[in-house]
């Protein structure tokens, strides 16, 4: 794979991903990098499957897309449908990809940002690009440059899970108020079901997850249906950060762009994040800032220094090394855990896991 790219767009959300396809509609050559093994994550790990609302002709693109294969009712689409058809889409246009890829550090110098280090399972690298978009969640490259103004920490959010074999006679959509919301699904017989909680952290979520069930088991029509899947992140509903320099360019460095609800006004939902990227894209110029080659570039990880030392280290955070750092911690040995995911324990055992390490103070 090669290092240097026309854009580089950091975070493969919704707006990442309309930004990416709109610039390689125009000829350039670009770079998709996501955190997460699924692009799109708005829907197809947060659950946010409603595209009502003002459609650009990307989004239009997209849900054509969705509905040829079947996988669109109404304004309803369903989320691994979406996914396979953004990698697709992605495919065709000519994008290169890395998933499983973190951000650790935005290299720029004077007023030209140069390239991102990337840390994968492959190890860490320098990617290059005449215009780098930050399109993560968390703003993590425009943090680098050190313009935050307030962190605002925690924020509300919502949690999705779906239940199967809905009786007959349910009407939807269904407001049940404090933000506990019952949609129609795709599929016949499948509804999901949306649930506020208070931060958008896993373990928030888990948590307040059996209440959730028990209160759309109070429907009558949904009292003998089965949870069948829940999302793995819940959606934020508003940024995490406040920066005094606010808007889709960089103040300061000309050649990064913000692609995120913390950048620019836009509306919090899947059609307007789509619309957002498309926005950002237009603001990129046909011809980006002259870099020089990624050979003059090299970067140390953002995390070291200083070490982190540890007395036990357990890489991968399934079952079996959650299970083993909490044995460790229990000893009195400080146990550290590097896992890819944003959860311990893996399929079906996370909840309790998570109960369990939280529950070790200073531990782990």
């Amino acid at each position: 794979m090669k290092k240097g790219f026309d854009v580089v767009v950091v975070g493969g959300g919704l707006a990442g991903v309309a930004c990416a396809l709109e610039l390689a509609g125009r000829g350039k050559e670009v770079l998709l990098v996501e955190r997460r093994p699924t692009l799109g994550w708005e829907s197809t790990w947060a659950g946010q499957l409603d595209y009502s609302g003002e459609r650009s002709p990307l989004t239009k693109k997209i849900l054509k897309e969705v509905q040829r294969v079947g996988g669109m009712k109404g304004d309803v689409v369903d989320g691994p449908i979406l996914e396979l058809t953004l990698d697709l889409m992605v495919k065709a246009a000519g994008i290169s990809v890395m998933l499983y890829s973190f951000p650790v550090r935005l290299i720029f110098k004077g007023e030209t940002a140069l390239g991102v280090a990337v840390a994968s399972r492959s190890g860490e690298r320098v990617v290059v690009g005449r215009a780098i978009v930050d399109a993560t969640e968390e703003a993590l490259l425009w943090r680098h440059t050190k313009v935050i103004t307030e962190e605002l920490g925690p924020v509300p959010a919502r949690h999705s899970f779906f239940m199967n074999h809905a009786e007959d006679g349910l009407t939807l959509p269904l407001d049940l108020g404090e933000g506990f919301f019952i949609g129609p699904s795709v599929w016949s017989g499948e509804v999901r079901v949306e649930y506020a909680v208070a931060e958008g952290g896993p373990t928030a979520a888990r948590m307040a997850l059996p209440d959730a069930i028990r209160r759309a088991r109070k429907v009558p029509q949904l009292r003998d249906a089965l949870v069948s899947h829940v999302a793995n992140e819940s959606f934020p509903l508003s940024p995490s950060i406040k920066f005094e320099q606010r808007g889709i360019i960089h103040r300061r460095l000309r050649n990064l762009y913000g692609c995120g609800i913390w950048a620019a006004d836009a509306e919090n939902t899947a059609v307007g994040r789509l619309a957002l990227g498309k926005r950002v894209a237009a603001k990129v110029p046909s011809r980006g800032v002259r870099v020089g080659s990624d050979r003059t570039l090299s970067a140390g990880s953002v995390f070291s220094p200083p070490e982190i030392r540890t007395d036990i280290l357990v890489v991968g955070g399934g079952t079996a090394g959650a299970i083993a750092a909490i044995a460790a911690a229990r000893t009195g040995l400080h146990a550290t855990i590097i896992e890819a995911t944003n959860s311990l324990g893996g399929i079906g055992t996370a909840g309790a896991i998570h109960n369990y390490y939280h529950g070790i103070a200073g531990g782990i």
